[in-house]
C-alpha cells in the first residue's frame, strides 16, 4: 500500500532500517484496521484466506486476531520480509508462509525494493521508475533489486489440494492484476466465490490499466458484482463481492 505522506516521513528518517520499519508498521496498522472493518462482516467465523504480498504479516495477524479459527496461506517473495513474517508466526499452525510471489505464469523476476518505504516493493518496473507527473516515485529513487520466484495460484492450489477459500487479499504494488490472472482458473471452481480485496490503480496512474481492466471483467463474468471504478483514488483497495452477498 502506497502512503505518500509516510513515504516523506521515512525519507526524512534517512538511516535506521529498524526505525523505518517501526514507523511504517505503526501507520500501516491503521490502514489494515480500516480495511478489516469492511471485510469482517463478509467472512465466516473460520475462514480460509490467502494473503498475497504478506510483507511483515501485519494484515494476516490482524485478521487472525478477529477470526481466531481462520487458516491462511501467505505469499511473500522478498527474502528479508519472508523471514520476518515467519518469525511473527513461528509455532502458529494456522498459517503457511511461502517464499515466492504469485503471478500469471511461473518463473523468476526482479522486484524493486524502495529503501524509504518497506511496503513499496514492486515487480512493475514502469511504476518504480515512473517519470510522469502523476508518479509517486521520488526524483532519485533509492531501490535495491532482488530476484524472486513466482508461481501460479491455480497450480499451487491443485498441488496443495485447496478446494475452498473464503477471502483473498492482494497487495502487490501494481502487480495485482497479474496475481488475479493466475487465480482465475481456481476461482472458476469455487462455489461460493471468495470475497476479494485487491490494491488497484486508476486509469491515469496504472501503466497497464487495460490489462488490469480485462482481468476485472473476467471477475464479473465469474459472478462478482460490478464495482464503479470511476473516481477511484490513484491507489485504492477495492473489494469484490460475489453476486447474492
Amino acid at each position: 500500500m502506497r502512503i505518500p505522506l509516510l513515504d516523506q516521513l521515512l525519507r526524512r528518517l534517512g538511516g535506521g532500517r529498524h526505525a523505518d520499519l517501526e514507523a511504517w508498521e505503526a501507520k500501516h496498522r491503521l490502514t489494515i484496521a480500516e480495511d478489516l472493518r469492511k471485510i469482517f462482516p463478509l467472512l465466516p467465523e473460520a475462514p480460509v484466506f490467502v494473503d498475497v504480498g504478506a510483507n511483515l504479516g501485519l494484515f494476516s495477524e490482524a485478521l487472525l486476531a478477529g477470526r481466531p479459527a481462520a487458516r491462511g496461506y501467505l505469499f511473500e517473495p522478498v527474502a528479508e520480509l519472508f523471514e520476518r513474517c515467519s518469525e511473527r508466526f513461528a509455532g502458529d499452525d494456522r498459517v503457511r508462509i511461502q517464499n515466492f510471489g504469485l503471478a500469471h505464469e511461473p518463473g523468476t523476476a526482479t522486484i524493486y525494493k524502495a529503501r524509504y518505504n518497506p511496503g513499496g516493493n514492486s515487480l512493475v518496473h514502469e511504476l518504480m521508475f515512473d517519470k510522469r507527473e502523476v508518479s509517486e516515485v521520488v526524483d532519485n529513487p533509492d531501490h535495491v533489486e532482488e530476484t524472486v520466484r513466482l508461481e501460479v495460484f491455480d497450480e499451487f492450489a491443485r498441488k496443495e489440494g485447496i478446494e475452498r477459500v473464503d477471502f483473498v487479499k492482494t497487495d502487490t504494488e501494481g502487480f495485482d492484476y497479474r496475481v488475479l490472472s493466475g487465480m482465475l482458473g481456481f476461482l472458476a471452481t469455487c462455489d461460493p466465490l471468495p470475497v476479494l480485496m485487491c490494491e488497484l490503480m486508476n486509469e491515469e496512474y496504472h501503466p497497464f490499466w487495460d490489462d488490469q481492466l480485462a482481468v476485472i471483467e473476467r471477475l464479473y463474468e465469474l459472478g462478482y458484482k460490478e464495482v464503479d471504478l470511476t473516481g477511484m483514488n490513484k491507489v485504492q483497495d477495492i473489494v469484490f463481492v460475489p453476486e447474492g452477498r
